[in-house]
């Protein structure tokens, strides 16, 4: 999928061959962001085969990426305690019109994939957006962080 090499039984296929899953970029880190959010972690970084997918699942619709990547995000190390300690876990939302247009919102499909173990544990509607705001795609850290 990502390269074009055929991917042969694992759980990233038919997403990742061999090589693309040996080169996935997982560091499984502690973020600090500070403000109202108690905890934040990163599964892996936004390059190679993981932005691929990302990409794909973001854009394409490809929803599979999602379900895998939220999977093997509540496994990592880090994201498992965060989650065995989780009162709850809440996707952002994305504004109405921009669901619409993609079909499905990402964040929901990848808390969905990190909460299946643990029912009750997803509070999908907690929130809503109630205001349109850019995209982020193409703005630099600092830009995204605001």
């Amino acid at each position: 999928w990502c390269c074009g090499n055929l991917a042969d039984g694992d759980a990233w296929a038919p997403l990742l061959c061999r090589g693309c899953d040996a080169e996935f970029p997982i560091f499984d880190a502690a973020i600090a962001i500070g403000g109202e959010i108690s905890a934040a972690h990163a599964f892996a970084e936004f390059e190679g085969p993981a932005r691929r997918l990302l990409i794909d699942l973001k854009y394409a619709g490809v929803i599979r990426a999602g379900k895998v990547i939220g999977a093997r995000m509540a496994t990592a190390p880090g994201a498992s305690k965060i989650l065995r300690g989780a009162d709850l876990v809440v996707p952002v939302p994305l504004h109405w019109r921009r669901r619409w247009r993609r079909g499905h919102n990402q964040a929901a499909v990848l808390a969905r994939a990190m909460a299946r173990e643990r029912p009750g544990l997803l509070l999908a509607n907690a929130l809503r957006r109630v205001r349109a705001t850019r995209p982020q795609c193409g703005l630099d850290q600092k830009q995204t962080r605001r």
